[in-house]
């Protein structure tokens, strides 16, 4: 599952619409560029960024964190990376 895609799940099980999960996060995110994430148009955010959406999504944000830096990888390095996550996963 890619960001984008996970932080719609994510919003939509808190029942959020793209404004107020842009408020929940101060501002820092304006609807339109949450939307350009979700949709895959916009690479994932910042870390900072990042921490301010699992706050307002009450998540965890390591979660968070990992699926933004795998996306931002080399695809060797996603590769690795998937194939470990599912390894300590099974």
């Amino acid at each position: 599952m890619s960001f984008g895609k996970r932080l719609r799940e994510l919003r939509h099980n808190r029942g959020y619409s793209l404004r107020e999960l842009s408020v929940k996060t101060g501002g820092c995110c304006e609807k339109a560029y949450l939307s350009g994430i979700e949709n895959g148009k916009v690479n994932p955010p910042s870390p900072r960024v990042i921490r301010k959406l699992a706050k307002a999504l009450c998540h965890d944000v390591r979660e968070l964190l990992l699926m933004a830096y795998i996306e931002k990888a080399p695809e060797e390095i996603r590769r690795q990376v998937r194939k470990a996550v599912e390894i300590s996963a099974a």
